[in-house]
């Protein structure tokens, strides 16, 4: 009984491991796609920027 008690547990906290790194992932691909949101307007900034110093 002992056994397949703290094999249950095992299991469980696998799952809650793997629920986490799938949390974490996500969040990661939020923050890349984030990053690239700020790359793309920093860009924008510079364009705009030149052609105002141009003027």
């Amino acid at each position: 009984q002992n056994l397949s008690a703290s094999g249950e547990e095992v299991s469980a906290s696998v799952e809650q491991v793997t629920a986490t790194i799938q949390v974490q992932s996500a969040m990661v691909q939020q923050l890349a796609s984030m990053i690239e949101e700020i790359d793309a307007l920093t860009k924008q900034l510079r364009e705009a920027s030149s052609k105002f110093k141009t003027e």
